[in-house]
């Protein structure tokens, strides 16, 4: 390919990624799903790390019915630290904090959990999540610059 041709191509590319990613960065939570009871499911595009085939990633529930403690508070949201294993379809939280207030807000309370694999079923709000995080662009825009890389040498 022609010099001038790869410069055009560089240029265009370096004009418009920046625009794309300044308006995937503006987003803090994308909600994917309600579960059958009504907690809606989101998503921090911008928390999504890959190391060595896991993905991580932050995710929040509103509950539509609060959670009671022991103590009389009530809270309405858990944010959660999650695993997910894109080959398997599985995930794992490796914390969770429950809040009194929607969208993980406040005065918030570290929640015990098992560090186990889950397996969630078909078309459950966890099994959405898991698709939308392992088809997350984030992972395209990694194999694009090594294309590109690939391309100018």
């Amino acid at each position: 390919m022609k010099t001038a041709n790869k410069i055009i191509i560089l240029l265009l590319f370096t004009t418009f990624l920046p625009i794309s990613i300044s308006n995937s960065q503006k987003k803090k939570w994308v909600e994917v799903e309600k579960n059958d009871i009504g907690d809606s499911y989101f998503y921090n595009p911008n928390s999504i790390k890959l190391n060595n085939k896991i993905i991580s990633a932050l995710i929040l529930i509103n509950l539509k019915n609060p959670i009671q403690m022991k103590s009389e508070t009530l809270f309405f949201s858990i944010l959660e630290d999650r695993l997910f294993d894109c080959s398997k379809s599985a995930y794992q939280t490796k914390k969770a904090d429950i809040y009194q207030t929607i969208n993980a807000n406040g005065k918030s309370k570290q929640i015990s959990i098992r560090k186990i694999w889950e397996f969630p079923v078909e078309n459950s709000a966890d099994m959405k999540l898991i698709n939308v995080i392992c088809k997350n662009d984030k992972f395209t825009f990694k194999n694009l610059f090594k294309d590109i890389e690939k391309f100018f040498k």
